[in-house]
C-alpha cells in the first residue's frame, strides 16, 4: 500500500518520499556556530568578572572577620576596654618581633594571626605586589606599613601606627602578590576603632577610587570597603 496522504486542495494523493533528506546545510551550521561565538565572546568576559570580584569579596569577609577577632582576643588577653591600651595598640616600637621589647603592628600581627610568611613586606619572600593602581590606572606612589604579615589563606595584612590619627591603619590585599593588585577590588585600607572594631578609614564611598593623580596607597583604596559593606558586600563596577 502506497504511504502519503491526500491533498483536498488539489485533489490528488500525494505520496511519500522516503528518499528526501532532512537537516542543516553547511552555510548554516556556520552561521549558528558564529551566533554562538559572538554570544560567548560577549557573556564569557563578564560572567568571569563576576566570579573573581565574588571571590575577591569572599576572601575580603575572611580577612574582616580575622581582623576583628584579633582585636577582640588582645583586649580580652589584656584585660583591656581600648585597643589602645593593649600592645598592639600603641606606637610602633619594632619592625621584626626578634626584639624583646616589640610594640605595635609588629607584635600584634605576629602574635594574634596564623601565617606562612611574617616581616614579609620587602625581600625574596615578599608579599606584597610591587606596584598597585587603582581602577583609573593611577598608581600607589607610597605604601606605608611598618610590618606585614601573609595569612594561611593567602591575604598580605600590612599595618603601621599613624602617628597623626593615633590610630593603626592596616592595608589588606586578600589574594597577595596575585594580580589584579587593585584598590577597590583585592586592595583595601581599613583601621581599628577604640572598641576593637575594624572600620574603613573613610565613611564616604565616593572617596574609593576617586584621586585623579599617583596618590599613597591609602588615599587610593579609602572608602572602597565602605562601598563593598554598603552594596551588600558586593563589588559594584565604577569603570
Amino acid at each position: 500500500m502506497p504511504v502519503g496522504r491526500w491533498n483536498t486542495n488539489k485533489g490528488i494523493f500525494m505520496k511519500k518520499d522516503f528518499n528526501k533528506k532532512f537537516g542543516f546545510t553547511l552555510s548554516e551550521v556556520l552561521i549558528t556556530l558564529g551566533i554562538v561565538g559572538i554570544v560567548a565572546a560577549l557573556t564569557i568576559p563578564a560572567i568571569m568578572k563576576n566570579y573573581k570580584n565574588r571571590l575577591y569579596v569572599s576572601e575580603l569577609k575572611k580577612v574582616y572577620s580575622q581582623l576583628t577577632n584579633a582585636t577582640s582576643s588582645i583586649m580580652s588577653d589584656e584585660h583591656a576596654q581600648n585597643f589602645y591600651e593593649t600592645t598592639g595598640g600603641v606606637k610602633d616600637s619594632c619592625t621584626s618581633t626578634d626584639s624583646e621589647d616589640c610594640k605595635g603592628s609588629a607584635y600584634f600581627l605576629a602574635n594574634y594571626f596564623k601565617s606562612m610568611k611574617q616581616n614579609c613586606i620587602n625581600g625574596d619572600g615578599q608579599c606584597v605586589a610591587a606596584a598597585y593602581h587603582s581602577t583609573k590606572g593611577k598608581s600607589a606612589n607610597e605604601f606605608n606599613s611598618s610590618y606585614c604579615i601573609q595569612t594561611v589563606n593567602g591575604a598580605a595584612i600590612c599595618m603601621f601606627f599613624d602617628t597623626k590619627s593615633n590610630t593603626s591603619k592596616i592595608i589588606v590585599d586578600v589574594n597577595g602578590t596575585s594580580e589584579p593588585n587593585i584598590t577597590g577590588r583585592d586592595v583595601y585600607v581599613m583601621q581599628v576603632a577604640s572598641d576593637g572594631s575594624i572600620t574603613d578609614i573613610s565613611s564616604d564611598e565616593d572617596d574609593c577610587n576617586a584621586p585623579d593623580d599617583n596618590s599613597p596607597i591609602i588615599d587610593l583604596a579609602k572608602g572602597c570597603l565602605t562601598k563593598v559593606m554598603n552594596a551588600g558586600w558586593k563589588i559594584e563596577d565604577d569603570e
